[in-house]
């Protein structure tokens, strides 16, 4: 079982205003772009995974220990969320956690999609995930009836979100051979607006 990541805003976690402004551009560029940049995209941060939909946008990085002098000296799991106005995009929060949960991951896991991590700002309410390398394929079906598909991002890790627009939605894996794991779904929703 991986524990799950508690998020906290990524001043509290000490990183240094100019790696969180360099972060939230690569983010704010790649969302819009709708593809993940170089995996390296600065020395020590790695691109993972991106969610888009509609105006709503996500990215998820690895950030070493060595990648920021101001740092706490330790690894950090980072989220970025952007919001396009205007056909512009603008990151509009930022998020990270520890990376000690991760080092609990195990190649003991059973094959499928194991949540990580919940977080949730600016309307958009993120789930981070972990596959095993048997998957290939995350499908996303909603109770509306539709069905989408994605690969996961890098190293094995997903970054899914919904906003409180969306019906309540349930992410399976699937393998090579397109048949589901069976590790139960994650479950993706948000509140209604109120």
């Amino acid at each position: 079982m991986i524990a799950a990541l508690g998020f906290a805003s990524a001043n509290n976690l000490a990183v240094s205003d100019g790696l969180i402004e360099a972060i939230n551009r690569i983010a704010a560029e790649a969302i819009g772009a709708g593809t993940l940049p170089v995996e390296e995209p600065i020395r020590g941060v790695h691109a993972l995974d991106l969610w888009r939909d509609g105006s709503n946008g996500a990215m998820l990085f690895w950030v070493d220990a060595t990648a920021d002098a101001y740092g706490r000296g330790e690894s950090l799991l980072f989220e970025v969320i952007a919001k396009s106005t205007g056909g512009r995009w603008r990151a509009v929060a930022c998020s990270a956690a520890t990376s000690a949960a991760l080092r609990e991951v195990s190649a003991d896991l059973p094959a499928g999609l194991h949540r990580v991590g919940r977080s949730s700002s600016s309307g958009v309410f993120l789930t981070s995930a972990f596959v095993t390398p048997d998957v290939v394929t995350i499908r996303l079906q909603d109770d509306s009836g539709r069905i989408r598909d994605r690969p996961p991002g890098r190293h094995g890790r997903v970054l899914l979100g919904v906003t409180s627009e969306d019906p309540l939605t349930h992410a399976y894996a699937l393998d090579r051979e397109g048949k589901q794991c069976a590790t139960e779904p994650l479950t993706l929703w948000a509140p209604p607006r109120g």
